[in-house]
């Protein structure tokens, strides 16, 4: 069940981002999305 945490994680986000978008709220929807690429992919980058 661990394994499809990021993909709910990512629908949220994207709902959000959506939501920011269509009330024309293009920098926190930037901000959304950027949070979400960052968490998304950090875990994944092999720690040194």
């Amino acid at each position: 069940m661990k394994r499809f945490w990021p993909l709910g994680f990512l629908g949220i986000l994207g709902f959000f981002g959506i939501h920011f978008l269509s009330q024309g709220k293009w920098a926190a929807a930037l901000m959304i999305l950027c949070f979400g690429f960052f968490a998304f992919f950090l875990p994944l980058v092999p720690k040194k």
